[in-house]
């Protein structure tokens, strides 16, 4: 832990200069990723703490030694100063701009904005848990023997955007308040085996005991983010790699840039990001890539330490 190491990537490329990229092959990318986003979201929540190998005091015990119930180091974080704007003034820390290259769609421009499991069902469902109306519900109720859930009446200052369109039928699906088959629609786009399918749906259905259930809700997690993994390597990274390192987008593409205000002309219900209000934006069919700068923080070279 206490040797420097130093690999100079300087002389190795990034991407292929003279890679190539079909113009359609990103079609649809968008809405898979993105349900299956969600669909991890909610079993990860559903999840948290909960362990097939250890008990509940085991479990507490891990946690108190910053290891998690899949025995995963996970240490708190801080930072090495107390105060930001002293510690730039002092020259300890510095600023940068970080280009940033994210996949959306014409209604929802990148994966960060969609809401965490918990956020969402606080914004759209009711639950009650443990004989009571749990006013900040979390998934993590669903164990308990009275779970019941339903849909919040939507106040006046509710206003339902593209993110809801994505998210509510997925959530809605999975909790049984109506059955679209979107979560099947989902797993069967990740290929995932009609056997784990099924296996899904009976703990979905209360039809497995706690442990068992367990097992197939982290095994379904895990093959969904295998499915994402390989897209990413397959498909999205290339492209990011490319558009981040040439500055240019794919020659095969034939599309020009689109500023902020000229893509909410296009689609005037789509929500740009203070950082992405200077970027740049490449149509392709029903699939956006945004590139923008953000301001980072970054620790200079030999900052602290000590003479």
């Amino acid at each position: 832990p206490h040797t420097a190491c130093t690999i100079d990537l300087a002389s190795r490329a990034v991407t292929p200069f003279n890679q190539s990229f079909k113009k359609n092959e990103l079609d649809g990318v968008f809405e898979k990723t993105a349900g299956s986003k969600v669909l991890v979201s909610i079993l990860k929540a559903l999840t948290e703490g909960e362990s097939v190998q250890f008990t509940g005091e085991q479990v507490e015990e891990l946690k108190r030694h910053y290891v998690t119930s899949s025995l995963y180091v996970s240490l708190p974080s801080t930072t090495p100063y107390t105060d930001l704007q002293d510690a730039m003034a002092k020259g300890q820390i510095d600023t940068r701009t970080s280009f940033n290259v994210d996949i959306g769609s014409t209604r929802v421009l990148s994966l960060s904005q969609l809401k965490s499991a918990n956020a969402y069902l606080e914004r759209r469902f009711t639950l009650t848990a443990n004989g009571e109306d749990q006013k900040k519900p979390k998934l993590q109720m669903w164990w308990a023997k009275d779970w019941k859930v339903g849909v919040k009446a939507l106040s006046a200052r509710t206003k339902l955007d593209a993110v809801d369109e994505l998210m509510y039928p997925i959530f809605e699906d999975f909790l049984g308040t109506r059955k679209s088959g979107a979560v099947e629609s989902i797993l069967r786009l990740s290929d995932i085996p009609d056997e784990k399918i099924a296996r899904f749906e009976e703990a979905r259905s209360r039809k497995l005991d706690r442990e068992d259930s367990v097992e197939i809700f982290k095994e379904i997690q895990r093959m969904l983010k295998d499915g994402d993994d390989r897209l990413f390597h397959s498909l999205i990274s290339p492209v990011v790699f490319y558009i981040g390192a040439t500055g240019l987008t794919p020659d095969e593409w034939d599309v020009k840039a689109l500023n902020a205000e000229a893509l909410n002309q296009k689609f005037p219900d789509i929500k740009i990001g203070k950082d992405e209000s200077e970027g740049s934006f490449f149509l392709l069919g029903n699939t956006i890539i945004s590139v923008y700068g953000e301001t980072v923080h970054f620790t200079p070279d030999h900052a602290w330490v000590k003479g």
